[in-house]
C-alpha cells in the first residue's frame, strides 16, 4: 500500500501533470490562448483554491497510489461510513498521524476529483455556511454514481448532519 505522506502526494501530483517536454504542450498553449475546448487527454479538476489540468495518461499511472492514499483518511470521509467530512479534518490519517498541510490535502483532493474518487458535498457558494467556511468532501473508492440534483430538503438535511 502506498503510504499517505506529504511527499508521496507531491510525487503523485507532479507525476500526473503534463511535463514540459511533452510534445502536446505547444498545442495546449495554442488552445489556451484561443480559449478553445480542451482535448480529451486533459482532465480538469477544480479544488478549494486551485484548478488544474492533468494529463489523462499520466494521471492513470497514479490511480492505485491515489486510491491507496485516500483509503488512509478517516472513515468519516468515506461513503457508507461517514459520507463526508470537513477539508480541515483531512490533515490526519485514520491512525491519527498528521500527514500534511492544506496544500497537500488540496493536491490529494484534486487527484481524487480527477479520478472520480472524491467530490465536494455542497456547491461552492454554500461553503460559507460550513464550519470555518471550508468545504466538506466525500470519498468513494469505487467511484461515485452520476450526481442527481438535490432538493432543498436534502440540502437542509445534509447541512444539519454536517453541523453535528
Amino acid at each position: 500500500m502506498y503510504e499517505l505522506t506529504a511527499e508521496n502526494v507531491k510525487q503523485a501530483f507532479g507525476a500526473s501533470m503534463f511535463q514540459e517536454q511533452d510534445p502536446r504542450m505547444e498545442e495546449l498553449r495554442r488552445i489556451q490562448a484561443a480559449d478553445a475546448p480542451l482535448p480529451d487527454y486533459v482532465v480538469l479538476a477544480a479544488g478549494v483554491i486551485t484548478n488544474v489540468g492533468f494529463c489523462r495518461e499520466q494521471l492513470e499511472t497514479q490511480r492505485q497510489n491515489v486510491r491507496d492514499m485516500l483509503s488512509q483518511l478517516p472513515e468519516q470521509f468515506h461513503q457508507g461510513t461517514g459520507d463526508g467530512w470537513s477539508f480541515l479534518q483531512a490533515c490526519l490519517r485514520r491512525d491519527g498521524y498528521h500527514w500534511g498541510e492544506h496544500r497537500h490535502i488540496e493536491q490529494l483532493l484534486l487527484l481524487g476529483i480527477a479520478l472520480g474518487y472524491c467530490r465536494f458535498l455542497l456547491p461552492r457558494d454554500m461553503w460559507k455556511v460550513m464550519p470555518g467556511g471550508m468545504p466538506y468532501f466525500g470519498i468513494a473508492l469505487d467511484g461515485f454514481p452520476a450526481p442527481k440534483p438535490m432538493t432543498d430538503n436534502q440540502i437542509g438535511e445534509r447541512l444539519q448532519r454536517a453541523a453535528r
